[in-house]
């Protein structure tokens, strides 16, 4: 069943394999695969990909065999360059067989007189053999060029577009280094062996077989001795042959890792300098070169022994026909002319022979890379249309999660028995803690993935039964990271719609309030944003992706943490934008920032996969359940000392001790100037002796308090929690740190620098003699410990 299950797989993909289980059992195809292999269909899919990566190169002869599927929309040209290279044979073989008319009729030679006239005919007949096999193996050239082309543009276009129908799941799973090596290095190893090793090796396979059939017509007793070593060659190719093939595609796939382990360094480039991973870096890619080196130098010495084995049989053949020949002209049973054509011939045997084995090497090497491009190619989309999908109409009604299960990996699900239903145009906030099934909820919506148990549906039709692209055509997503193409700013938001007119582009960019920034720049709308947007702010690519959603004008609208990774004052800017763009849409936002959340229609709140609270923002606030405690852990209040500020930040902020008296406007501007910063157990904050230009807070975490006594030796003198302060002297009295500070664990601060202090004393009345009486406290307590 296991090898079953394995075949069906690498030839159809797990989609097509739940097909066939639909058959079976069609109201519970999971079921049905559990009851057979035990296995989810996340698990299904895992294994899959195991097989995908793991599945066995077939060697030259497999080569060949997948050459000719490819080529055979072009079998008429390939046809014609074949009957070129059947030309050329023959006029090589014709040549070599000249010799023999030339010694023993055209020229003078024992008991006969030359002849001049047959001497010119045959001069005249070569010449003219000459020109037509110049001509045609020009042409035949051109057409080897044009078709292996052909092949290799089908190969890239067709990996191209199948890669856009992979679904997002088959990404997380490919690395995206192996797939650029298939569609990079692999095909350039085939480009090789079709334009030159593939056409040279039919050449010379046809050149050896016609030698040989003419070198047995002229003398068989010579032809017995020059094809007597053949066996050896085919016997040498079947030992080394084998191993070569699992060389070569060895080879290409530790090029794969190795150029994936680049472009993975290339993108981590950030973290990488900020915490100097350097040498780390320059160490893990000397590991994927060591082993792409042993592999290359075992490839090369297996392809090697080709060259030595082959040289070996054609030196012996070569001598053995020398030796008999010239015994046989002694005996009178061979003419010169004879000899001298079959040693012509010979050059026909031995030359095929000596070259084979670079063709060999090269078709080794290609087939390992065939193998690779040809199992992407093979690929099924996991997600696909199905056979009777019919379009979606505009959501009027609802969208509905019905019962619906669902996991990335066996035995952990992420969504549990989920039933939910959202009506359209409503506004709705799914919230709760990381890893309980937020955005999984937003994937299923899109169909980047399909439900294991249950379904989703549109006006009541499962998703799976409409197209892909009418239902992703209704939907417009905000991610949290946006990416946005190295191409002009007019470009990037035309995307969600490739057809819509410069004004329709300019209108989206005015709803998602950018259309003035964007002309503020040099060129204005043609201004390129550079790869993946760097030259864009954070809240600007937000604005732009936001342009291209509304472009799209989707009846439903998925917001996936949108905002998370910007600044209090851009977020609270962009979803005041997404408020009124979402009027007449169905708004489906996702976020762990709770004041995003407090102004939706309706919040649903997720646990472990299900649904635990759902109602407004004062209903879950007044129920008391996990949705108010989340609202308090994040400080979220919605009046913060008279003010009607919602930031969880300076709510916060209102529970330490040194702000407790500040207003809600004061709370709110400092709450903005706040950095954060964390640390680890035994990390060293600040060092007693520096220039102290900070003022830290507390706000997760105990620090210890080290000072220096008379003596050198350095003693703890306090221990700091959650809402005290420290680092205020250095600010107060413009001195050098009196204390160093040490993480005892995980530690979170927020951080205030010496100007946004001084504007803070100076708005605060008191609030520099607060500050000067705790540290009298603490120089109190330091003195008596």
């Amino acid at each position: 069943a296991a090898g079953l299950v394995g075949y069906l797989l690498r030839d159809r993909g797990p989609e097509r394999f739940m097909e066939l289980l639909r058959r079976f059992d069609p109201a519970r195809p999971d079921e049905s695969l559990r009851a057979v292999l035990g296995q989810s269909p996340a698990a299904l899919e895992k294994g899959w990909h195991g097989t995908f990566q793991a599945a066995a190169p077939g060697g030259v002869l497999r080569f060949v065999r997948l050459s000719v599927a490819y080529l055979r929309p072009y079998r008429g040209q390939v046809a014609e360059i074949l009957l070129y290279i059947a030309i050329a044979v023959a006029f090589t073989n014709i040549l070599a067989r000249s010799s023999q008319w030339l010694f023993d009729r055209a020229l003078p030679g024992p008991g006969r007189a030359g002849d001049g006239t047959f001497l010119a005919q045959l001069m005249a007949g070569l010449v003219a053999a000459l020109v037509v096999m110049f001509v045609t193996s020009l042409r035949g050239e051109r057409l080897q060029a044009h078709v292996a082309e052909s092949v290799l543009r089908d190969m890239r276009l067709r990996s191209f577009a199948l890669l856009q129908r992979m679904h997002p799941a088959f990404f997380q799973t490919m690395p995206s280094g192996d797939i650029l090596s298939r569609m990079t290095s692999d095909l350039a190893a085939i480009q090789y062996a079709l334009t030159g090793a593939l056409a040279q090796g039919l050449q010379l396979m046809l050149t050896l077989v016609v030698a040989v059939l003419t070198v047995f017509w002229l003398n068989w007793q010579l032809a017995i001795l020059a094809v007597a070593g053949m066996p050896l060659f085919f016997v040498t190719t079947r030992w080394l042959g084998p191993a070569a093939a699992r060389a070569g595609y060895a080879r290409q796939q530790h090029l794969a890792d190795a150029t994936g382990t680049l472009q993975e360094n290339l993108a981590a480039q950030p973290v990488v300098k900020a915490f100097g991973l350097e040498r780390h870096m320059v160490d893990a890619y000397t590991g994927r070169l060591d082993t792409l080196f042993r592999s290359s130098m075992r490839l090369t010495f297996l392809s090697s022994l080709f060259g030595v084995a082959a040289n070996g049989i054609a030196s012996a053949i070569q001598l053995t026909v020398l030796g008999v020949g010239g015994w046989l002209i002694l005996e009178g049973s061979l003419t010169v002319g004879t000899l001298v054509a079959f040693s012509a011939l010979l050059g026909q045997i031995i030359g095929p022979v000596q070259s084979i084995s670079g063709i060999m090497q090269a078709l080794q090497q290609a087939s390992g890379a065939m193998d690779r491009v040809d199992q992407l190619l093979r690929l099924q989309p996991a997600i696909a249309d199905r056979p009777d999908a019919r379009p979606a109409p505009r959501l009027s009604r609802e969208v509905r999660f019905d019962h619906v299960g669902f996991s990335y990996l066996p035995g952990q699900p992420v969504l549990r028995d989920l039933s939910l239903v959202i009506p359209a145009g409503a506004r709705v906030a799914i919230v709760g803690p990381s890893g309980c099934g937020k955005s999984t909820m937003l994937s299923l919506i899109s169909r980047f993935h399909d439900p294991d148990q249950g379904r989703v549906t549109l006006d009541g039709v499962d998703l799976r039964d409409l197209t892909l692209a009418s239902v992703r055509g209704q939907t417009g997503v905000v991610f949290q990271d946006n990416f946005l193409f190295d191409n002009a700013i007019r470009e990037n938001i035309r995307l969600g719609s490739p057809g819509a007119s410069d004004a329709a582009v300019e209108a989206a960019a005015r709803a998602a309030e950018i259309h003035e920034m964007i002309t503020e720049m040099p060129e204005g709308y043609d201004t390129t944003v550079g790869e993946r947007g760097s030259r864009l702010s954070g809240g600007q690519r937000q604005r732009v992706a936001i342009a291209r959603a509304i472009l799209r004008d989707p009846a439903i609208l998925l917001l996936d943490e949108a905002t998370s990774a910007l600044d209090p004052s851009t977020e609270a800017a962009i979803n005041e934008t997404l408020a009124r763009l979402a009027h007449g849409r169905t708004t489906i936002t996702v976020t762990h920032r709770l004041t995003g959340a407090a102004t939706a229609d309706r919040i649903i709140v997720m646990d472990r996969g299900a649904v635990v609270e759902s109602g407004t923002h004062d209903q879950l606030l007044a129920h008391g359940g996990l949705y108010a405690r989340l609202w308090r852990e994040q400080g979220g209040h919605a009046a913060v000392a008279g003010a009607s500020y919602a930031g969880a930040e300076a709510a916060r902020l209102h529970d330490v001790p040194v702000f407790a008296g500040l207003d809600g406007s004061l709370l709110a501007a400092l709450a903005q100037r706040l950095s954060r910063e964390r640390y680890h157990a035994d990390d060293v904050i600040i060092t007693e002796g520096e220039r102290g230009d900070r003022l830290y807070i507390i706000r997760h975490g105990e620090v210890e308090v080290v000072m220096t006594g008379p003596s050198g030796q350095q003693r703890q003198v306090a221990t700091l929690h959650e809402g005290d302060h420290f680092g205020e002297i250095a600010l107060l009295y413009d001195v050098p740190r009196t204390a160093t500070i040490r993480a005892r664990g995980p530690v979170e601060l927020y951080g205030l620098g010496r100007a946004e202090f001084d504007a803070l004393l100076a708005a605060v009345p008191g609030l520099r003699a607060t500050l000067e009486g705790v540290m009298n406290q603490r120089v109190r307590a330091s003195v008596v410990s």
